[in-house]
């Protein structure tokens, strides 16, 4: 006789997935899960892809109604696309729900089949929320779900009758049962959201599977920086799980500050984002940058990248290319402008970019890019005293008066220092002077200023102050472009106090 004239009178539990409530049907009416799918019209594969025939059949011989059926799949997973599947009304990636190690909490197997004893397989119930790797506990018995059997082919993973049946002996001695685990904060919460949609939490605007993954590799690192490791690695799991929610449903503000943190452990000459934050940098960007519900998290800690490391414009940060550069280390900095990084540093601090005693290497001694965007640009540009006065065109003796009488300021005074000067100081003194020259000599008797001020005693600032103020007439030629160029009448100086 086949079987389907025999299905009534099993109804779903509470979270009971499609695969294991159609094997419970099958061993109520002793017949293998083969069986009863080719009797419903389909296949084990079939079933496993949620054939809509199969399921068709399915509600007319077990007397399911349509929100019955939906109530099923909701806990099952829906796949949508290659990759993705809707549980819960939320979207996830398939890798997330389908997985070859398949995990339960034995306790509750036991308590079904306790409640049958004559026929524990048809009331022994698969759960849907067991199948998330972020559920790690049972809420009925405060334990932590266990790994209940490995199948990496779908069909022989979803084959429940045989593969509890293998197990049923570790269910009922209880050798299977999972340790105890206190329920916390995040637990509940998961469970409420799966159980109701509804989230008080920063997490209510986020993606649930982006969420539990970020609590996961976020809370992780924190254990790891806090030197908190556990053999058990579904204790691992779950104390990552809650250590990292204890951050993230407090927002933005409270993840930046946990990865501050983690950052400031990784304060080593080469140490980059990869080693502040480890597996949470890697997973973000080698399998999440892709994926829009990571984003709100991607973006935070790009920012917080940002704030700590002198990343370049154009590097490509989880995924977003970076517009602007925000800060510079001595080295980058050093790099951008070819120099050596122990000739940068000194002129840096000389400038008041960095700290004379800031005890960050070259690599980590940042600082912001934009606002000293103008001092890196000058000390790039800083040349010799022998090209300043050929740019200028000034003798070395009118270059050290102008020095001297502080009307030309080096850029650096470090001892040593052959590059000391900027050569649009000394373009801007010929501008200026231009400005203020007569080109017309008339009969006086004009000298240049170096030659005046060895004539008179009056000094070169002086003479150049009096020029200013127009106290002095300063002469050149049209089209002069040199300082030798300039000559002032020294029978005028006596108007210089």
């Amino acid at each position: 006789m086949s079987a389907l004239a025999l299905l009534h009178g099993i109804s779903p539990v509470a979270r009971e997935t499609v695969p294991s409530l159609v094997a419970r049907l099958a061993a109520s009416k002793g017949v293998s899960l083969h069986q009863l799918v080719l009797d419903l019209g389909g296949s084990m594969k079939r079933l496993v892809s949620q054939d809509r025939e199969l399921f068709e059949n399915l509600m007319a011989w077990a007397g399911l109604d349509d929100a019955e059926l939906e109530e099923l799949l909701s806990w099952t997973g829906e796949p949508i696309g290659d990759v993705r599947m809707r549980f819960r009304g939320e979207i996830f990636v398939s890798r997330a729900l389908r997985n070859p190690v398949v995990q339960g909490c034995p306790r509750c197997l036991r308590d079904d089949a306790l409640s049958a004893p004559e026929d524990p397989l048809a009331a022994m119930a698969m759960r849907g929320h067991w199948q998330m790797r972020e559920m790690v506990t049972c809420a009925t018995h405060g334990a932590l779900l266990v790994p209940l059997w490995t199948a990496p082919h779908p069909t022989a993973r979803n084959d429940l009758t045989a593969r509890l049946t293998e197990i049923l002996p570790t269910i009922l001695s209880g050798s299977l049962d999972g340790p105890m685990a206190t329920p916390t904060g995040y637990d509940r919460w998961l469970e409420h959201r799966l159980d109701r949609g509804e989230d008080a939490s920063w997490l209510s605007g986020q993606s649930l599977y982006a969420a539990t993954t970020f609590c996961r590799l976020l809370g992780g690192e924190l254990l790891h920086n806090d030197g908190k490791d556990d053999a058990d690695p579904q204790a691992v799991r779950h104390a990552s799980l809650v250590a990292g929610f204890d951050v993230v449903r407090h927002g933005p503000d409270a993840i930046r500050h946990a990865l501050h943190d983690l950052a400031a452990g990784a304060n080593g000459s080469l140490d980059e984002p990869q080693k502040a934050f480890g597996p949470l940098w890697r997973d973000m960007r080698d399998y999440h940058q892709d994926n829009e519900a990571f984003e709100p998290f991607a973006d935070i800690i790009r920012g917080v990248v940002l704030d700590i490391w002198p990343i370049a414009e154009g590097t490509v940060l989880l995924g977003q290319t970076v517009s602007q550069r925000k800060l510079h280390s001595v080295g980058t900095a050093a790099f951008a402008l070819r120099v050596a990084e122990g000739r940068l540093r000194p002129l840096l601090v000389e400038a008041g970019v960095i700290a004379v005693d800031d005890p960050r290497p070259d690599s980590r001694a940042v600082f912001d890019a934009q606002a000293h965007g103008g001092t890196l640009c000058a000390i790039g540009s800083l040349v010799t005293d022998q090209e300043m006065r050929c740019a200028v065109g000034m003798t070395e003796a009118e270059l050290r008066a102008l020095e001297q009488d502080g009307v030309l300021q080096p850029r650096t005074r470090l001892p040593g220092a052959r590059l000391r000067w900027l050569e649009a100081d000394g373009k801007a003194l010929v501008d200026e002077l231009n400005a203020l020259s007569d080109a017309n000599p008339g009969s006086a008797k004009w000298e240049t200023i170096q030659r005046a001020q060895a004539n008179s005693k009056v000094t070169v600032g002086r003479i150049i102050t009096a020029i200013r103020a127009r106290k002095i007439r300063v002469h050149a030629p049209a089209g002069n472009r040199s300082y030798h160029g300039f000559k002032v009448c020294r029978s005028e100086f006596g108007a210089i106090e």
